[in-house]
């Protein structure tokens, strides 16, 4: 699923939670404000599990050593901060990314209660954006790993950074447009905040759970799927994913395949088109998921699919889930997806 299908899913899933902020905040619970946490706040996470720092990271960019345990960490992955979470670690600062939703007034259901009542500062990352400058945060820590921010992270950008404080960039050989994995982003963030046990366990747990979930649906096993996107490229015309989109992936781990046929269609960004007439073809798969679609969006695509084609609509809270995929949303996607495509599939 691209950045902004994510984006567009995660933003409606806040819509759709705003009133039930906005009536705690009004009966006075929280006193949150928007842009972010007072200078004194600091990132929690209880003791490293891993041995004593420093510890030398390797990414994409070479090694950065992490003199002592992170008290201040700035999360500007759009998914770092989930994997920080998860280990237990509040971030000070992210980059206010609305893919993730930020602090305790988030309204993503995996993130509800994780914050201790606490809501990060949003960072500038960009001169056009908004936010504060990193450094005024104080961090001794800066994460850019997962999907979104660190493939695209510049040298000169992870120079500045650098300067600042630590700074951890995605895996080696992470490329831009790339989606880093949800193990390998987790992984090395857990080696950055000196947890890598609970880090391996989280993701040893993840892999078991999906395990669990692909022998309760074999009926999946071997099947065709494919994730359309809500990007139109004119009358008629849907947009297949790569066969390393999250959605793809998330398949992937039900144990089923992707088409060839429209593998080869979104190989390149001109070429990532296919026609409900393909998916008669050659390129009909078992079954269709619709990924990040707006709710109107979702009928249009529905009626130019081929009839009788087998459709599976990923609510908001699903697209953002399998979208933006991390120890902490999988769970979700994996207990409502898997069921909706054995239906479909019958």
């Amino acid at each position: 699923m691209p950045l902004r299908s994510v984006e567009s899913a995660r933003r409606r899933s806040l819509l759709v939670r705003v009133v039930l902020a906005s009536i705690v905040l009004a009966l006075g619970v929280g006193g949150l404000t928007a842009c972010g946490a007072s200078g004194s706040s600091s990132s929690s996470g209880g003791a490293p599990d891993g041995g004593a720092f420093p510890v030398t990271v390797t990414h994409k960019y070479g090694h950065t050593v992490v003199p002592a345990p992170p008290k201040r960490v700035v999360a500007l992955g759009d998914l770092d901060q989930d994997a920080l979470l998860a280990l237990g670690v509040i971030p000070v600062a992210t980059s206010g990314s609305p893919i993730v939703g930020t602090g305790s007034t988030s309204a993503l259901p995996w993130l509800q209660g994780r914050f201790g009542g606490q809501t990060p500062a949003t960072v500038k990352t960009d001169p056009g954006l908004g936010g504060v400058p990193i450094e005024t945060v104080r961090p001794d820590l800066i994460l850019a790993v997962s999907t979104g921010y660190s493939p695209g992270l510049s040298p000169y950008r992870y120079g500045i950074d650098q300067t600042i404080a630590p700074t951890i960039a995605g895996p080696a050989g992470s490329t831009a447009g790339i989606p880093v994995p949800w193990q390998d982003y987790t992984r090395l963030i857990g080696q950055a905040v000196g947890k890598p046990v609970e880090a391996e366990r989280l993701i040893n747990g993840l892999n078991a759970m999906i395990a669990r979930t692909a022998s309760r649906y074999p009926r999946l096993r071997g099947k065709t799927a494919a994730c359309l996107q809500d990007k139109p490229k004119g009358p008629g015309l849907l947009d297949p994913e790569r066969p390393r989109s999250p959605c793809q992936q998330f398949l992937a781990g039900l144990g089923m395949r992707s088409v060839p046929a429209l593998d080869q269609a979104a190989g390149t960004d001109t070429a990532d088109i296919v026609t409900p007439e393909q998916l008669a073809g050659p390129a009909r798969p078992d079954v269709v998921v619709l990924d990040g679609f707006s709710e109107g969006a979702r009928d249009a695509a529905r009626y130019r699919l081929p009839a009788g084609l087998p459709v599976v609509i990923l609510d908001d809270d699903e697209a953002a889930a399998v979208g933006g995929p991390s120890v902490l949303s999988l769970p979700s996607a994996l207990d409502t997806v898997p069921p909706k495509l054995a239906r479909a599939i019958g």
